[in-house]
């Protein structure tokens, strides 16, 4: 696939924070008391690179900078949000948090988990200041670092240490533009009720999962390994009847419930569950002391290629994921490469899911659609308030895109709910 629709990959511009000039200003901190600013620089380098990024010297660092933390951010306990003044030093402020991050985290105190959270909410929040030039300066905790290690707190809070990371040049944040930084920023931030979603969903207890209909569901698949998976009828019908080799279907952004094999008469069908956040599934399964049949493997629908071999599979397929990824039409450009020629990519999705939330809730950034409902030869979109693909359009020539609305499949959807397939 020609490499230029990668470009695609890249949200347009995105609407910037009202007042705020982007400049190095943000991340070089000529304030008042730069001095202290410096010192502070200097000392968590040192310590970073002494691999010694715990223990008392972060503590003692802690004591010190906790009360100027709550100089730079005003806390509502109301609504639980915090603000951040731009006209701070706020690398500075990241690098304090995420000190006192640390510290808490070591400590024993049983809501010790409560005080991690905060000082990454103020993390997360003021990183949106300074995003465009934190790798660029001097100051030791990089955009990338920031992102998974908050993806790691969000999904334990309890058991989270500062994790350092070697350079990945194909983590979103490697060499990308502004926009890019700060959509992947946000969508970050929506890591965190994903996996509330899920934590609730994977309990075995009915007072935390309340729905009789999801604990008989996860009992199943804990028990047979057979989950409900596809809105297909069947997905023998897209699969060759004449091949003599071994038929093997991918289930991309599965979730944790991943399938188990399936069977066509009396041919036996693999499927591969894989997905973005699967190390944050497992880290679940053992927190919640399951033990699954089958589970699936780390790799964002945007990687496949570094996952899978070319040419791989007879089918690949997404239900309600793909428009939860960072970008997906990357995704899609990796599902066809991973796809044998003459196989299908499969995708069942909620029309328009991020509308609801204002594109807003979740990882809920991205809506599908088609072009014109009442065509017959309809377009399938993918867009938000800044972007807008013609998926058809765009893979002319390469794959045969068939797209249409079909009834929501759920019995108690509204009527007027779709699905694009």
């Amino acid at each position: 696939l020609p490499c230029v629709w990668l470009a695609h990959a890249s949200p347009a511009k995105t609407l910037d924070i009202p007042g705020l000039e982007r400049t190095s200003a943000q991340c070089e901190c000529n304030v008042p008391n730069a001095p202290f600013w410096e010192d502070l620089r200097l000392a968590t380098t040192d310590l970073l690179r002494a691999r010694h990024f715990h223990g008392e010297p972060v503590d003692e660092m802690c004591k010190q900078l906790y009360p100027l933390i709550f100089q730079i951010v005003q806390h509502d306990p109301e609504t639980g949000d915090f603000t951040v003044g731009i006209d701070k030093c706020i690398s500075g402020l990241i690098t304090s948090a995420v000190i006192c991050a640390q510290s808490a985290a070591q400590g024993t105190a049983p809501e010790k988990w409560e005080h991690v959270e905060s000082m990454w909410m103020i993390t997360i929040q003021a990183l949106d200041f300074c995003v465009h030039c934190l790798d660029n300066s001097n100051w030791p905790f990089k955009v990338q670092d920031l992102l998974e290690n908050y993806a790691d707190m969000a999904a334990d809070p309890g058991a989270w240490r500062w994790r350092a990371l070697e350079v990945d040049d194909a983590h979103p944040t490697a060499g990308a533009d502004i926009p890019k930084l700060r959509f992947y920023l946000h969508w970050t931030k929506g890591i965190e009720s994903e996996l509330r979603f899920w934590r609730q969903r994977l309990n075995r207890d009915p007072t935390v999962n309340v729905q009789k209909s999801c604990q008989m569901r996860l009992e199943k698949w804990l028990e047979t390994g057979e989950v409900h998976w596809y809105h297909d009828a069947s997905l023998c019908d897209y699969l060759p009847s004449d091949s003599v080799r071994p038929l093997k279907v991918l289930n991309s952004g599965s979730g944790p419930f991943s399938p188990s094999p399936f069977y066509c008469g009396s041919r036996r069908v693999a499927v591969y569950s894989s997905d973005g956040l699967a190390r944050h599934y497992h880290r679940l399964y053992d927190e919640l002391n399951l033990e699954p049949l089958t589970t699936p493997v780390q790799c964002p629908v945007e990687q496949l290629f570094t996952c899978f071999p070319q040419n791989h599979f007879d089918i690949t397929h997404m239900r309600n994921s793909l428009d939860h990824s960072f970008n997906p039409f990357a995704g899609i450009v990796q599902l066809l490469g991973v796809t044998r020629p003459g196989g299908y990519v499969l995708l069942r999705h909620a029309r328009n899911e991020g509308v609801p939330g204002d594109f807003r809730v979740g990882l809920h950034q991205w809506a599908f659609d088609v072009d014109d409902p009442s065509s017959a030869n309809q377009h399938f979109i993918i867009w938000n308030p800044t972007t807008r693909i013609d998926v058809t359009q765009e893979l002319a020539g390469l794959a045969e895109v068939r797209t249409k609305l079909k009834d929501h499949p759920s019995d108690d959807a509204p009527e007027d709910e779709k699905y694009v397939w």
